[in-house]
């Protein structure tokens, strides 16, 4: 509940991620037989279906929701980022139409999972976290950015610099319903 008494409903989420090769197989029982790529697809479809069904369920046609989290999930070349790397677009495109994106017009995305990053040097740079809005007006987002720019920091006594997370983040600031 909103010091305005308005009720927005949150939900925190992580999908699981899409691999490939044979490191991972998939045992899982949504991937119908295919124990590679596509059934981690099968899988992640499967969790973000239900994660929609439940926002839908408890907030109905009129509640609000911010539905937030590492989705593992984001498209290629997203707003004129030629360098970001498509990671489950599909995903990200059926969360899109179900979901608005909390984003401000002219908003240009980043990568979130970065190879700059030295807990991830061999990543391919990925925007896979995301805020997403259940019925929020247009322009309800005022801006957004990216957390944690700082790679490393030096902890208290410490003489080195160490990786602060695999990830940045992503901070939203809507207007209050």
């Amino acid at each position: 509940n909103l010091p305005s008494g308005a009720r927005v409903g949150v939900y925190c989420n992580h999908l699981t991620p899409v691999f490939e090769g044979t490191a991972f197989p998939y045992t899982g029982r949504y991937g119908c037989g295919d124990v590679g790529r596509d059934g981690w697809i099968r899988e992640q479809r499967a969790q973000a279906e239900r994660l929609v069904a439940e926002v839908r369920r408890r907030e109905g046609t009129t509640g609000r929701a911010v539905i937030l989290g590492d989705f593992n999930a984001g498209p290629r070349n997203a707003a004129g980022q030629p360098e970001l790397t498509d990671e489950a677009g599909e995903t990200f495109s059926y969360l899109s139409q179900q979901f608005s994106l909390a984003a401000p017009s002219g908003f240009v995305p980043r990568c979130t999972y970065c190879p700059d990053n030295a807990n991830n040097p061999d990543a391919d740079p990925t925007w896979i976290d995301h805020v997403f809005l259940h019925n929020f007006p247009a322009g309800a987002t005022r801006s957004t950015e990216r957390t944690f720019p700082e790679r490393t920091v030096r902890g208290p006594g410490q003489r080195a610099r160490v990786p602060r997370s695999a990830r940045s983040g992503a901070r939203v600031f809507l207007t209050p319903p």
